[in-house]
Order: C-alpha cells, then structure tokens, then sequence
C-alpha cells in the first residue's frame, strides 16, 4: 500500500510540475500564465522535496 501511495504522489506532482512548465512556454504568455507556471512549478517541487524528506 506504502509503494502505491508513493507511485501516486511523485506522478501528481511531475503532473503539476510538467503542466507548471507547460504554463511557462506558452507561444504567448502573458502575466497570469506565467505567475500560475512558475508557482505550479514551485509547489510540485515543494511537494516532491517535502514527501521524500517524510520518507527518510
């Protein structure tokens, strides 16, 4: 159960990051795509960052 729970949280957040960077390479970005990339970026980082360190 442990293994699967893990396999889901780290798909999520390179879910939320890949759709972070997406956000930053739109072909016209304005203000709101850009300040929505780079805070989906940063809270998929978080997240990553903040599960392996309950793992150690």
């Amino acid at each position: 159960m442990q293994g699967i729970l893990t396999i889901l949280i780290v798909f999520l957040a390179l879910v939320v990051i890949g759709v972070g960077i997406f956000f930053l390479r739109h072909p016209r970005p304005n203000q709101v795509t850009r300040i929505s990339g780079i805070a989906m970026t940063g809270v998929g980082l978080l997240g990553l960052v903040g599960y392996s360190i309950t793992l150690l």
